[in-house]
């Protein structure tokens, strides 16, 4: 038996014609990302978002549910504290999305398990902290105990903290000088989008201190009752946006011709260093070009601009031609960071022959989507 409370907690109440094509759209993207879009870690962090947020998704299915209930020993609540711990995997995802984006260097495994696991522990806690309820067949939210108020705190907490970040990235972005005026305005939607969502979390742990304290009144009501009709449509619109690389990874892979195989292998290189130096690309553009020859020029010229943008940031051991392809991708790292962090260049150095060198420039891009992970969470 399950409460009518605990029914509309953890049931979608969007029709199937709205939200199975969502769902389905929802699954081919993240299909197409993890086979065509993995060579940076910000993309593979963004596909496990997608990811968690469909399993969250599915959960909420009343036909997920159904079958679950009937073909396993879990129960609706077992059922919406699996829903709420996919939610926080999500929010775990975001952090590391963030992170991937401020940090030029790659995460280290140890730090990315790092967050996964203590997303682990904190869903530990929750199962323990609502077995009563679980046992009852009823929501949280109905145990008017402790248990409520420490419950929402956990569970709630995760999408503020992680907002928080997205927040501080989207403020950087937001007020940098290089940053294009689009790259502004997504940031800008970005923000606000976030600031809705940590105002819905934060006004759940509100709502669960109140019902532990068994303060009820018409913002308990409301925000008991509430249901998130708005997560799957905005699930899908991010996945909709974040679609665009599987498209342009197709079409190059499709190609079997010398171009095409140079655009696969700068791709990755040419991304972190346009997000990194936005004035010297054309991002956008450059990736709608309908010719795989006019795609791989424009970003060589954008690549060998961002280089000679990075020269002055360099050491001068770092600039010498007989450098292997790991140690001057380490190099061009270093004087990202020394950019980013405001040191001065040097003076203005002559271009070394490794950058006119086009096989070059190639072993470089294929070796820094694989340089040795050396950044931590903080």
């Amino acid at each position: 038996m399950t409460t009518p409370l605990l029914q509309l907690e953890a049931t979608s109440t969007l029709p199937n014609w709205l939200s199975d094509p969502m769902l389905a759209i929802l699954t081919l993207v993240i299909c197409g990302r993890f086979a065509f879009v993995q060579a940076r870690q910000i993309d593979q962090q963004i596909t496990w978002l997608l990811f968690f947020w469909l399993c969250a998704a599915l959960l909420r299915e009343p036909w997920t549910q159904s079958l679950l209930v009937n073909a396993t020993p879990l129960t609706l609540s077992d059922i919406r504290l699996l829903t709420h711990a996919a939610a926080m995997f999500g929010a775990g995802a975001i952090f590391l999305v963030v992170r991937a984006f401020n940090n030029v260097r790659r995460i280290k495994r140890r730090a990315i398990m790092l967050v996964y696991s203590i997303v682990v522990v904190e869903v530990a806690v929750l199962a323990w902290i609502s077995a009563p309820a679980r046992t009852a067949g009823a929501a949280i939210e109905e145990l008017h105990s402790w248990r409520t108020a420490v419950y929402m705190l956990i569970y709630s907490s995760q999408m503020p903290i992680a907002v928080a970040a997205v927040a501080g990235a989207c403020i950087r972005v937001i007020f940098h000088g290089e940053q294009a005026r689009n790259t502004r305005i997504w940031a800008l939607l970005i923000l606000l989008t976030g600031a809705v969502s940590s105002f819905d979390h934060l006004t759940r742990i509100v709502n669960g201190f109140m019902l532990a304290l068994n303060h009820e009144n018409a913002f308990t009501i409301w925000r008991s009752e509430s249901n998130d009709v708005l997560f799957l449509p905005a699930a899908t619109a991010l996945a909709i946006v974040v679609s665009m690389p599987i498209f342009t990874a197709v079409r190059a892979r499709r190609s079997n011709d010398p171009s095409s195989t140079a655009v696969l292998t700068l791709t990755p290189l040419w991304k972190d260093l346009s997000n990194s130096l936005p004035a010297i690309s054309l991002q956008a553009t450059t990736s709608t070009l309908p010719s795989s020859v006019e795609r791989e020029h424009r970003m060589r010229i954008e690549i060998e601009d961002a280089l000679y943008e990075l020269l002055p940031y360099m050491q001068a051991e770092d600039r010498v031609d007989d450098l292997d392809p790991v140690s001057r991708c380490n190099a061009i790292t270093a004087a990202l960071e020394r950019r980013r962090g405001g040191r001065q260049p040097v003076e203005p150095v002559q271009a070394p022959r490794w950058m006119a060198d086009e096989d070059e420039l190639l072993r470089i891009a294929d070796a820094w989507s694989t340089r040795p992970a050396t950044a931590g969470l903080v």
